[in-house]
């Protein structure tokens, strides 16, 4: 799934953003190394990271 578009960029643009899209970001940035029990001391830093990968 390409994720151009999708949170946070998605508020800069008008193209509108699907249920589907926003239900599998959180899937897509676990794939992307993500671990949200263990990047939670981190917060924000593994987010960030997640989603340069993923180019959002």
């Amino acid at each position: 799934m390409h994720l151009k578009g999708r949170l946070p960029s998605f508020a800069q643009t008008d193209a509108p953003v699907t249920g589907a899209q926003v239900r599998a970001e959180p899937a897509d940035l676990e794939r992307a190394g993500l671990n949200r029990v263990a990047d939670d001391v981190g917060y924000p830093v593994g987010l960030q990271k997640a989603e340069a990968r993923l180019g959002i």
